[in-house]
């Protein structure tokens, strides 16, 4: 993935979100130039290897102004119980919303307590719940 491998290569503290033709295009370094993004950026987060990535990605969303919308399924669930979780939930905190698939939080033991910072209970949805999530974003990004 173009995406992920530039990633790689970028601090996460300095992230800055790029669209061109009215696609998001890259994820760069500030200072790279770009245009400005939609207002609206989904997240899908399908797995927990992207932990930095999503954190500044998140970062620079909101830092330009942007809502954010994350959902988290299958082993992305997992980043849910990271001791350190709080700080994307205070990134995203007035700026946007959480949820993930109940599913794979159940499929994947993490308790019955159902407390995650900033995903409250009711949003412990289903996968139609990222569809209806789909329909809001303007502009979405798999990690």
């Amino acid at each position: 993935m173009i995406c992920r491998e530039f990633a790689k290569k970028v601090d996460t503290n300095s992230w800055v979100l790029t669209k061109k033709a009215g696609f998001l295009s890259t994820i760069s370094a500030k200072g790279n130039g770009g245009f400005d993004m939609a207002d609206k950026l989904g997240i899908f987060v399908s797995t927990e290897e992207n932990w930095d990535h999503l954190l500044g990605i998140a970062r620079a969303a909101v830092a330009k102004g942007k809502e954010l919308i994350i959902f988290f399924t299958h082993r992305g669930t997992l980043l849910c119980k990271r001791p350190d979780f709080k700080e994307l939930a205070k990134a995203v905190e007035g700026r946007g919303k959480m949820s993930l698939c109940l599913v794979s939080w159940n499929a994947h033991n993490l308790g019955e307590d159902h407390t995650v910072p900033g995903i409250p209970e009711k949003d412990f949805a289903t996968q139609a719940r990222h569809g209806e999530l789909i329909e809001e974003m303007d502009r979405y990004l798999v990690l």
